[in-house]
């Protein structure tokens, strides 16, 4: 991740970051009132859609207020739940209390130690906080962004996981109730996933109580984090060009989109090195509000195009279909990844490399923050405005008049796995005929078609090797089918043949002996 600065002011399809808030502009007026929610509440749920700038403006906002006003009391404790939510709280609060200037820090140590105090009980938390150094007498904010996870991982785990998924929940809670404690809590939560807070016992009464809404930007609060930013970084932008962008930008566009934008604006107007003055011109040559990010992404893929395959497998990994059928983000580790993928190690990694460079930013962790990506290291999508501005993905009417994308193609190939294991499961019932099982040929030809894994099939119920033996099974029974058809064709050639062969030589034979007639006829009649 590349810091905002003079040489870059905009952050692109990341959020601001806590380093980035002398450019994070337009929004003071949600800050004072984010800040003045804290002040009441003991949790506070920062609720909105996707891209309403939830992140931004904790991290960029509120974080560097609180500090502001008192730069002593507080610790930041920032962490995203992901798919074990108990494992990334641990190394949160044991980052945030280490400092390595005082010393050599075992951290794998302190983070087995409060690991296993966070799950002694429902106190585990402020247990852990009064065990690390460095926390005493300070007040500890939790920032938990993309509260939606902890959903997801409720959904996906074996029990055992979901009790963790529950007692991180629960944890959280019981914080924000001590009142002897100076422990607060803010999540960000997508505002589509609000009626899954019932699945948690407390939080629909936390949230509720310290709920607050993501208001949308006004007009002249767009213009100036579109106009101060560049302002800041020593640069001009003409008036008509701000008016367009404006009114290019609608509530259809998200802010990541927009952000993107202005950092492919500024990345083609800053050539030479020299404080621009950004126009028209390389406004229109980025593919303007509507197309910058679909622009963008396939000037990657055309970068990789030998790749193209391992592209498109990638970023088929990293999106799924949640229930109400939106495309979400599907965050996995590098090793997953490459399993699911089916491609060479190498190829997965320079198409991940390439899409997460200090140029493209369109995949995390980006590789000025992790120069090299270890497997147990998690890929995600930068943002889930990719997933619906890219038409390569999302299949947008430009490609192919059905809509039809990466993402499309997924959820279709998701769809005949599943018939087909339905069809290996019935067929370890009863024996027949593979051959005779309606569309076989085509199934078949699909499964080829390319990698199939067994870590891809465990997206779409799993079992790869009886669904495997299935394929391999009819694709053997059709070959014999078609060897025996071909075998019988060949027999009924032959005699076809010798039919036409013997009626031949009858029919000479009675063309001779005609003949023959003939001549004895003739010279019996000249006598």
């Amino acid at each position: 991740m590349t810091i905002c600065s003079n040489e870059q002011p905009f952050p692109g399809l990341r959020p601001f970051e806590f380093s980035d808030s002398q450019y994070f502009f337009g929004r003071s007026a949600s800050v004072l009132s984010l800040y003045n929610a804290l002040l009441l509440s003991r949790f506070v749920a920062v609720v909105g859609a996707s891209g309403s700038g939830k992140t931004s403006l904790v991290r960029a906002g509120l974080l560097p207020t609180l500090l502001d006003e008192d730069r002593s009391q507080w610790r930041f404790v920032i962490l995203r739940p992901g798919d074990n939510p108990l494992e990334f709280l641990s190394r949160a609060l044991v980052a945030s209390a280490l400092d390595p200037a005082d010393g050599p820090v075992d951290f794998d140590g302190e983070r087995k130690h409060v690991s296993s105090l966070l799950r002694s009980s429902s106190f585990g938390l402020l247990r852990a906080i009064d065990a690390l150094p460095g926390m005493a007498g300070r007040g500890v904010l939790l920032v938990v962004d993309q509260f939606e996870e902890v959903f997801h991982a409720m959904y996906s785990h074996a029990p055992q996981g979901r009790d963790d998924v529950a007692m991180f929940v629960q944890l959280l809670l019981t914080a924000s109730h001590d009142r002897g404690r100076a422990v607060k809590s803010v999540v960000t939560m997508d505002s589509a996933f609000i009626g899954d807070c019932a699945a948690f016992a407390g939080l629909p009464e936390a949230v509720s109580d310290g709920l607050f809404l993501m208001p949308a930007m006004s007009r002249s609060e767009t213009e100036e984090c579109i106009q101060r930013p560049i302002t800041a970084a020593g640069a001009t932008i003409g008036g008509a060009l701000v008016e367009r962008i404006l009114n290019d930008f609608s509530d259809e566009r998200s802010l990541p989109v927009l952000q993107h934008c202005l950092w492919r604006l500024w990345n083609a107007s800053c050539e030479g090195g020299v404080p621009p003055r950004i126009g028209q011109a390389s406004y229109e040559a980025i593919g303007k509000l509507d197309n910058a990010l679909n622009f963008h992404a396939d000037s990657l893929l055309h970068s990789l195009l030998r790749l193209e395959p391992v592209v498109e497998q990638v970023f088929r990994a990293l999106t799924e279909w949640s229930g109400d059928g939106f495309v979400t983000r599907r965050p996995v580790s590098l090793a997953r990844l490459v399993a699911e993928c089916g491609a060479p190690e190498a190829e997965v990694r320079e198409v991940v490399d390439r899409f997460r460079s200090n140029d493209a930013q369109l995949l995390v962790p980006s590789s000025v923050n992790v120069p090299l990506l270890a497997g147990d290291v998690v890929v995600d999508v930068a943002h889930e405005s990719l997933l619906r501005q890219w038409d390569r993905l999302s299949g947008s009417a430009n490609l192919d008049s059905e809509g039809f994308g990466w993402l499309a193609d997924e959820q279709r190939d998701g769809r005949v796995y599943r018939a087909l294991l339905g069809v290996a499961e019935e067929q370890e019932h009863r024996q027949s005929s593979l051959a005779s099982w309606p569309g076989m040929q085509a199934h078949i030809e699909w499964w080829f078609l390319r990698p199939r894994t067994s870590a891809w099939a465990d997206r779409y119920g799993g079992r790869f090797d009886v669904v495997d033996r299935l394929i391999r099974d009819a694709a053997h029974a059709l070959d014999a089918e078609r060897q025996k058809t071909e075998k019988e064709h060949r027999r009924e050639t032959v005699r076809r043949e010798r039919f036409l062969w013997v009626g031949g030589i009858v029919l000479a034979a009675v063309g001779i002996l005609t003949g023959t007639f003939g001549i004895w006829a003739l010279i019996v009649s000249r006598h």
